[in-house]
């Protein structure tokens, strides 16, 4: 049985540490483009993005929580499974299995080498699901297409976000841990259903602060409300009334709140990560997602749309 040592101790080759790839006309290391990807959240309350995997790990080790994934221009939440790790299809996973593959099909040679080993070992893996030995068993077996297919959702939100297209991914806006979390509201002070009321029920200062301010509120307003270090609900004035007899949402007011979202990110030290619901404003708003949609992608083109 031949085993091909994949780190740092072992072949050097096959160790993310010393295999270079450019991306987005920036050339480093692999385990270097990892780690610079990852956004986290120190004690006190400040975002610091890292500048080399040193930095990263000793980030963590220092308390710091990681919070989101930074890829390109866009900002992904984290997927955990049920013990707290990375799930395999959480979005640093995916990138990871981009940087390889890139690597790889720029170094074919080293494709048809693993080929003559048996076993793939890496033994400072941790708890990372998808390590380098896995990278290579998976080239082995299934080829460099195999490693794409672990990476097709993020393969394709890379390509949308070339293209000017919304970013839709499969997530819970409840569950976002940094960023601003945008949802629609009336003018009546009502939360009782839908998204709005599944954000009254886990944050009620939210309720309480937008029932607060109606007097001074009109269509195209925007109230912010913080909810934790670094995470805010942005309630969207872009609807007078509620009832399911007709479209409650006005669109000329919805586009007037996403403007203003933008402007409202923009005057933060760093750019935030911005999730919108799917279908925002057409559930109990009565309005096109495809007109909406359209709208998103003129005024937040860099938001995320979050569906379950």
């Amino acid at each position: 049985m031949k085993t091909l040592e994949c780190h740092s101790k072992g072949d050097t080759r096959f160790s993310p540490f010393f295999c270079d790839v450019k991306v987005f006309g920036i050339n480093k290391s692999i385990e270097n483009h990892y780690h610079c990807s990852k956004v986290f959240e120190t004690p006190t309350g400040k975002i610091v993005f890292p500048n080399d995997w040193r930095q990263s790990k000793k980030l963590a080790k220092s308390g710091a929580k990681q919070v989101a994934w930074q890829i390109s221009e866009m900002m992904f939440p984290i997927r955990s499974d049920a013990t707290g790790r990375y799930a395999i299809d959480d979005f640093g996973v995916q990138w990871y299995c981009c940087l390889w593959y890139k690597h790889l099909r720029e170094n074919p040679w080293k494709v048809e080498y693993v080929k003559e080993f048996d076993e793939f070992n890496d033994p400072f893996a941790g708890k990372f699901p998808f390590c380098q030995a896995k990278v290579m068993e998976k080239v082995k077996n299934e080829g460099l297409y195999g490693l794409r297919g672990m990476a097709t959702e993020l393969w394709q939100l890379l390509h949308q976000d070339l293209a000017g297209g919304l970013k839709i991914i499969r997530a819970n806006l409840l569950d976002m841990e940094y960023g601003m979390i945008c949802h629609q509201v009336n003018l009546k002070g009502v939360m009782g259903a839908g998204l709005a009321k599944q954000i009254r029920d886990k944050y009620p200062q939210v309720y309480q602060q937008y029932k607060n301010c109606l007097e001074n509120k009109s269509l195209g307003d925007i109230l912010a409300v913080s909810v934790a270090d670094n995470l805010m609900v942005l309630n969207l004035f872009a609807q007078t009334d509620i009832g399911t007899g007709q479209q409650q949402t006005n669109m000329t007011a919805l586009k007037e709140c996403c403007a203003a979202v933008r402007r409202f990110n923009r005057d933060w030290d760093y750019m935030m990560p911005i999730y919108l619901p799917y279908n925002l404003g057409c559930g109990l708003g009565g309005a096109n997602w495809s007109e909406v949609s359209k709208l998103i992608e003129e005024e937040l083109h860099t938001s995320i749309i979050c569906r379950i």
